[in-house]
């Protein structure tokens, strides 16, 4: 005897979130299939209901940026969400970039020193160069005025990359300053120490100082360390050489108090450091001994392997001068694939520098 089939009409509806979900209507000769309906619709709600969300958004699904620098309710906001994230999915995007002398209008001491300020193609090229590179945390060095570092972040978030939370240290110089801008909260860290030493019987001061400052993750904060020590060019009043090996010398003494308060310290040291890789100044500040405490430098490359990050026009000179050192709780995290130094169509109209992006993953 033939078992009769059951005879089903049957509508679709959707989900919330878009899936079909068959709908029963009329069921004739056939009580028996109502578990396989049920079945259905119970895979059909479970895959509605199971979503993985990414611990952090990659560059390209951050919120649009704003017009200019964030409220305070937007920097409360972005101090929360920076607060429960860890590394971004896509790395973490330092970029480091000596600016050469970023005045948007003259000062006294500009016009003392003969510096010239930026034209107004001059600002849009640096800004298109590092929103190009989706940075989150930005260091500069020969950052101008407070006004200068705004109009720079005013530029960036034109072009969508918002960095609201700013940074700048000044030292002796008056001219040039070390200056950061982050997508995320800044925490600086003020320092009490002696930024003076003696040298064939005269005192000087670290020129430009030193720019510490963090940002806070879910693994804990990652320091950053800012340096810009004296340049190669000769002076009448001492040796340029033994001038950035004695800057070099009382900024390891800083990293060392560092690392004394926290052997595991997440630290980046970046900056133009005006030397070669095995120069006295260099290596003073890679290490004091201690081989805890040692900081490595990257080998960061362009797109053809090349190294250099400056041009010495007048000399015809090409050097690597400027570093990212890393303390060994980071060193796993360098990701030497996505790190590169950036050498974008007419980079040397926008500073005689290139800048170096560092990218840091989870491992």
């Amino acid at each position: 005897m033939a078992v009769p089939h059951a005879k089903l009409n049957i509508t679709n509806r959707r989900s919330n979130c878009g899936a079909i979900i068959p709908r029963v209507m009329h069921l004739q000769l056939g009580v028996f299939f109502w578990p396989l309906a049920v079945l259905l619709l119970t895979l059909s709600q479970s895959s509605c209901e199971e979503k993985s969300t990414p611990s952090w958004p990659s560059a390209e699904q951050e919120t649009p940026a704003p017009a200019g620098p964030a409220s305070t309710n937007d920097a409360q906001q972005s101090a929360e969400i920076a607060g429960e994230e860890i590394f971004p999915a896509d790395g973490l995007r330092v970029l480091s970039y000596n600016l050469r002398h970023f005045l948007c209008e003259e000062s006294d001491a500009s016009r003392e020193q003969e510096i010239p300020v930026k034209s107004a193609a001059q600002i849009e090229l640096i800004a298109d160069i590092i929103a190009g590179a989706q940075p989150h945390v930005l260091s500069v060095c020969e950052m101008g005025s407070e006004k200068d570092l705004k109009r720079l972040q005013l530029e960036l978030a034109k072009r969508g990359q918002p960095m609201p939370f700013s940074h700048m240290h000044c030292g002796r110089d008056p001219v040039r300053h070390l200056a950061m801008l982050s997508r995320f909260p800044i925490h600086p860290h003020h320092y009490d120490q002696k930024t003076s030493f003696q040298l064939d019987g005269r005192r000087f001061e670290m020129s430009r100082g030193l720019l510490h400052a963090s940002i806070h993750f879910e693994s804990g904060p990652v320091h950053f360390l800012g340096l810009h020590l004296k340049s190669m060019r000769p002076v009448d009043y001492a040796d340029q050489a033994a001038l950035r090996r004695h800057e070099a010398e009382l900024a390891r003494t800083y990293i060392d108090a560092q690392f004394k308060q926290n052997p595991d310290i997440q630290l980046v040291v970046h900056g133009d450091l005006n030397d070669h890789r095995n120069s006295a100044a260099v290596h003073a500040l890679c290490s004091s001994g201690e081989k805890s405490s040692q900081l490595t430098p990257l080998s960061i490359s362009d797109a053809d392997g090349q190294r250099w990050t400056h041009y010495w026009k007048l000399q015809d000179h090409y050097s690597r001068l400027d570093y990212f050192l890393l303390s060994a709780k980071l060193q796993k995290h360098f990701s030497c694939k996505h790190s590169q130094i950036l050498s974008p169509k007419s980079w040397y109209f926008a500073s005689d520098h290139r800048p170096l992006l560092l990218v840091m993953k989870n491992k």
